[in-house]
């Protein structure tokens, strides 16, 4: 299942995210890259956050033990990312939420 909440910008996007986090202990959460989770994230939480890039190279991500997988900014990756991403984690039976804000229209 893919649950996308599209808000607009400066609306607590990454405030629900850290939320829904922290609510489902079965979850992890990926950014763009880890400057950003450095920036934004509370230190105790950022063991759960991967990059995208860091979390794609894992060669034994099943042993993270987690059902749910929280994407922050998930509209900022290029469709290639999104495809490949949705794909292996859709392949492997885990939930996406994505929080993000869609500018397109």
């Amino acid at each position: 299942m893919i649950k996308i909440v599209d808000m607009p910008r400066r609306m607590g996007k990454t405030t629900t995210a850290i939320e829904a986090l922290d609510n489902n202990e079965k979850s992890v959460m990926l950014v763009p890259t880890l400057k950003y989770r450095d920036a934004f994230y509370p230190k105790e939480i950022r063991q759960r956050i991967y990059s995208t890039e860091q979390f794609m190279r894992l060669e034994r991500v099943e042993s993270l033990r987690f059902n749910t997988v929280i994407l922050d900014e998930g509209l900022s990756y290029s469709k290639a990312q999104l495809a490949k991403l949705y794909y292996e984690l859709g392949r492997r039976g885990y939930s996406i939420e994505v929080y993000a804000t869609d500018d397109s229209y």
